[in-house]
């Protein structure tokens, strides 16, 4: 961590226990996300009066490179669980808003690419077909009974749809047609 780590306790005492319990889940997160710029904690009682158990909130803020990582930690409505727990808590929700924003940084998420986009660019209904032009340029025929989300009459020249490619027996053709949008007659 470039920045020592900032703890600040408010309407809570800041037993040795506790402050093991938070060293370790630093400890912890460095392992998670070695590049740490900085981390300030907040421990709190927001209602130090109350009599039967304790409602704990922990705040963690992540210093990260171009990025800051907030983990709002909020009581239960279980006044039972003690202060440790509520920390262990706080620090597991940390570790893996960091596991997911390294796998983020690194390129490890996947991102859903849809079916490519095109236009109608023929229509015969008298033979139950039509063409597609895709966003590359070429011409794919669509059937009737592909058509997914609608019928043959309900598109017209220039209608965009998503649709799914495969190879017939003259040429590529359209498994699926989506109708995205269809331009007003």
């Amino acid at each position: 961590m470039d920045v020592p780590p900032e703890i600040a306790f408010r309407n809570v005492e800041a037993t040795a226990v506790v402050e093991s319990k938070i060293m370790e889940g630093l400890d912890q997160l460095e392992k998670v996300y070695d590049r740490l710029v900085s981390v300030r904690i907040m421990v709190e009682d927001p209602n130090p009066g109350r009599e039967s158990g304790h409602l704990y909130q922990v705040r963690i803020e992540m210093g990260v490179p171009g990025k800051e990582i907030v983990v709002r930690r909020k009581p239960p409505q279980n006044p039972q669980e003690t202060l440790v727990q509520a920390i262990g808590e706080a620090f597991m929700i940390a570790r893996r808003r960091l596991r997911k924003f390294s796998e983020q940084q690194r390129g490890d998420v996947k991102t859903h690419v849809g079916p490519p986009l095109g236009r109608v660019l023929e229509l015969t209904p008298a033979e139950d077909h039509g063409f597609i032009e895709s966003d590359d340029g070429r011409e794919v025929y669509f059937h009737r009974n592909s058509i997914i989300n609608g019928d043959l009459e309900d598109l017209s020249i220039g209608a965009v749809v998503r649709f799914a490619e495969e190879e017939g027996e003259k040429g590529p053709q359209a498994s699926t047609v989506h109708i995205v949008t269809a331009p007003e007659r």
